[in-house]
């Protein structure tokens, strides 16, 4: 038994089996990692998709139609290129 300083009382600590706590553990730190992953390609992505829009919104309307896009279609055109996103077939 153990005592408590912040509230006055005493309290009891179970063992904990040595490879129940190294699993927990590991788990713990997996779940961060995957976390921690998620977030930064989702970072990643953003700032990719900035710079392409801001690349993109320098070119002229003739530039912008020899790739196929108008100026409004920009945002979503960088976003698909940026996701890998297959763009479908132009009309004309």
């Amino acid at each position: 038994m153990t005592f408590n300083s912040h509230t006055a009382t005493p309290t009891t600590h179970k063992a904990i089996n040595g490879s129940a706590w190294i699993s927990q553990l590991a788990s713990t730190l997996t779940g961060f990692a995957v976390s921690a992953k998620t977030t930064a390609g989702a970072t990643l992505r953003a700032v990719q998709t900035g710079r392409m829009i801001s690349m993109l919104s320098t070119l002229s309307d003739r530039q912008l139609a020899e790739i196929g896009i108008t100026r409004s279609e920009i945002p979503q055109y960088s976003a698909d290129m940026i996701k890998g996103a297959p763009r479908k077939a132009q009309k004309g």
